[in-house]
């Protein structure tokens, strides 16, 4: 059986779909990680549990 590593996110709002992320599975912990376009969407869906983080 393989392992998931990684699962995609989206997001359904009124016919429009959003590739918000992705799940990371990396050793032993979850992680998750925004895509790029989604950022400069400014869609936050949860700007205190998931912040936009800018390095």
């Amino acid at each position: 059986m393989e392992r998931i590593s990684n699962i995609l996110v989206s997001l359904n709002i009124e016919g429009m779909t959003y590739d918000v992320g992705e799940l990371v599975f990396n050793n032993q912990l979850i992680y998750f990680r925004y895509h790029a376009d989604f950022i400069k969407s400014g869609l936050n869906l949860s700007p205190i549990r998931l912040p936009f983080l800018f390095c």
